[in-house]
């Protein structure tokens, strides 16, 4: 049984499998974790200091699934740990990473494509078809076919279908502006 479409308002809360979805001319930021308390307002847009938190954008047409959301503050610790698996079906999307303490994991399913991002903070672009572009830190990324994962490194692009590595070919640094 499936659950009913809803729409989301600025702090809708979204669980652990929650399925996000944008329409044509539709996208959404989502931030994971608690709310900074360091935000200054920009414009239309709310900038964390620090970029502490993962956030994600999603483009038109496009649909992501929270798999797997844990944040658990580590005893005697000033950091905290991150679980963080997402699965983007359908569409585009780019997002941050934050500097993941021990015990942690980020995963961004794509496509066929998976995508382990280490040593961030990481900035990643990533679309269904296999394309993986990382403008900061580096990603550790396998598909179907693949023998051992290939390293993206920050300023690199990966299309995983064709196993072409190079440097970044379109200028995305301005997209991650728009992150909250």
């Amino acid at each position: 049984m499936s659950m009913p479409w809803k729409d989301a308002k600025i702090g809708t809360r979204l669980p652990e499998g929650a399925v996000i979805e944008t329409g044509p001319n539709g996208r959404v930021c989502v931030e994971f974790g608690q709310p900074s308390t360091s935000a200054l307002r920009r414009g239309r847009y709310i900038v964390y200091e620090g970029h502490t938190n993962a956030a994600v954008r999603l483009w038109e047409n496009s649909q992501l699934r929270l798999d797997r959301l844990v944040q658990k503050q580590l005893a005697g610790a000033q950091s905290t740990s991150l679980q963080v698996r997402l699965k983007l079906s359908t569409g585009h999307m780019f997002g941050r990473a934050p500097k993941l303490a021990e015990g942690s994991s980020y995963e961004v399913q794509f496509g066929s494509c998976v995508a382990e991002l280490v040593n961030g903070p990481s900035l990643y672009d990533v679309s269904v078809t296999g394309l993986i572009r990382i403008q900061g830190g580096r990603a550790l990324v396998t598909w179907p076919g693949s023998p051992n994962p290939q390293v993206v490194e920050g300023g690199q692009q990966l299309e995983a279908h064709t196993g072409v590595l190079q440097r970044i070919t379109v200028e995305t640094s301005h997209w991650f502006h728009y992150l909250p």
